[in-house]
C-alpha cells in the first residue's frame, strides 16, 4: 500500500513535467499555467500525495510555472463543475481525474482542445477522449486500475 501511495506523488510530477516541459522548449517568457486536480481534500492521504507531487514538480520549475489547485472531495460532479472553472481562465493545461467518466467531460475537453489548452487525465483513465485527443497532448498518468 505504502509503495503504491508513494507512487502516486511521482505520477502528480510526470503529469505537471507533461505540461511544462514542451512549454520550456519553446522558452516561453512567462509561466505555463495549470489547473490540477489532486482528488479528495487536502487531508486525505491519496489526494494529498497527488498533491506533494504536484506541488514538488512546481517548486523544481519555479517561476516557469503556475499552479492552481482544485480539491473535489471524490465527488464527481463536482470534478466537473471545477472543470468548466479551469476552462473559463484559459489555462495552458489542465490535469484532471477521470472518474466523472468520458460522456461526462468531453463537452469540456472538446471546448478545451478547441482552445488550445492541453488536457490530460490521472488516476482514472477517460478511453474515448484519449483515443480522440492524444494527438493534442491527452493523455493519462497512473495506474490502470480496471483493465
Amino acid at each position: 500500500m505504502f509503495k503504491k501511495l508513494s507512487i502516486v506523488g511521482l505520477v502528480a510530477v510526470l503529469a505537471v513535467m507533461f505540461f511544462v516541459l514542451p512549454g520550456l522548449a519553446q522558452e516561453k517568457e512567462e509561466a505555463v499555467i495549470i489547473y490540477f486536480f489532486p482528488g479528495g481534500n487536502p487531508g486525505g492521504v491519496y489526494a494529498a500525495r497527488v498533491y506533494n507531487g504536484a506541488a514538488l514538480a512546481a517548486e523544481i520549475l519555479g517561476d516557469r510555472v503556475e499552479m492552481h489547485y482544485l480539491w473535489s472531495d471524490w465527488n464527481p460532479q463536482k470534478m466537473v463543475s471545477q472543470f468548466q472553472e479551469a476552462l473559463a481562465a484559459n489555462p495552458d493545461g489542465i490535469a484532471i481525474m477521470g472518474h466523472p467518466g468520458d460522456e461526462a467531460l468531453k463537452p469540456f475537453v472538446d471546448e478545451a482542445v478547441a482552445k488550445g489548452i492541453v488536457v490530460t487525465t490521472m488516476d482514472t483513465t477517460l478511453p474515448q477522449l484519449e483515443e480522440e485527443y492524444k494527438t493534442q497532448g491527452f493523455g493519462f498518468v497512473g495506474e490502470e486500475q480496471y483493465a
